[in-house]
């Protein structure tokens, strides 16, 4: 997306429900909205938000930016961060800058469509697909992602096939990666060090353009994020079988772009889909 006035943005994080109404069939049912933020008003301010992970260590919400950065007729929005860990209600904890423009300790991606956090090794993840490249991205001793002490490394997707990696997950059962390819309508699953472990198809349950997908630790599926042009998470299993769809209409999102699957923030603690929408 392209940088525009204020007046233009509407990014936000929308966050869903899993509870079914009584009436609608196993298969399928429609998601309501417990709430929306205005992430054009945060400090700083993060109008494209596109990748969203759960960092379930400290019970928030990490947030990548991958337009922030641009400069498109003279205007900027950008105030020296791409990345902002967020309370589950969508306030402020930290903010980080892992692209090229300074200042940054982490020069290492301008566009990261995608985020995830690794529990197992504390490791954070992010897709490019600009670079069309994952990084794995080590905190460091302090643990925290943007200082002086992180160190990353990063494997090629489009040798695998992937030309769009858009959002990434880990399936921290079993330490494999799993990236949503928006160009090829298809979920691909990587080892962490990058070797291709398979592949499938999701343009046959409707997902026109996967924007993200999101690990389910609880039932140890995925969940599947379309574009605006088709409004579902389609939830599948770890080989590509539809389990059910999941109709978001409701949150009536210009692009929803990234997805996370963490505790509700209205206080009853029930895991629900969290998703952040895009202006283009």
């Amino acid at each position: 997306a392209s940088i525009a006035p204020w007046s233009f943005w509407k990014g936000t994080i929308v966050e869903l429900t899993l509870v079914a109404p009584t009436a609608a069939p196993a298969s399928s049912f429609t998601a309501a909205v417990v709430r929306t933020v205005d992430l054009a008003t945060i400090a700083p301010p993060s109008p494209d938000p596109s990748g969203l992970a759960y960092l379930s260590n400290s019970n928030t919400l990490l947030i990548s930016d991958g337009e922030v950065d641009e400069t498109v007729g003279g205007i900027t929005h950008f105030q020296g961060a791409n990345v902002w860990e967020l309370t589950l209600s969508g306030s402020v904890i930290r903010t980080a800058n892992i692209s090229k423009v300074t200042p940054s300790f982490v020069r290492m991606s301008n566009e990261p469509p995608g985020a995830a956090w690794n529990p197992n090794n504390g490791h954070y993840y992010f897709s490019d697909d600009d670079a069309r490249r994952v990084y794995d991205l080590n905190p460091g001793t302090d643990g925290l992602l943007g200082t002086v002490d992180d160190s990353w490394t990063s494997f090629d997707t489009l040798a695998a096939g992937s030309v769009d990696p858009e959002g990434i997950t880990i399936d921290s059962v079993n330490n494999q990666i799993f990236i949503a390819d928006g160009t090829n309508i298809e979920i691909y699953q990587f080892s962490l060090t990058g070797t291709l472990l398979g592949h499938f198809d999701v343009e046959q349950f409707g997902v026109l353009d996967p924007e993200s997908v999101e690990y389910n630790p609880d039932s140890g599926t995925l969940l599947v994020l379309s574009n605006h042009t088709s409004p579902l998470i389609a939830e599948v299993t770890t080989s590509g079988a539809l389990l059910r769809i999941i109709d978001i209409s409701a949150a009536n999102a210009y692009a929803p772009a990234g997805l996370a699957y963490a505790p509700a923030s209205d206080g009853s603690g029930a895991p629900c889909p969290i998703a952040v929408d895009a202006p283009a």
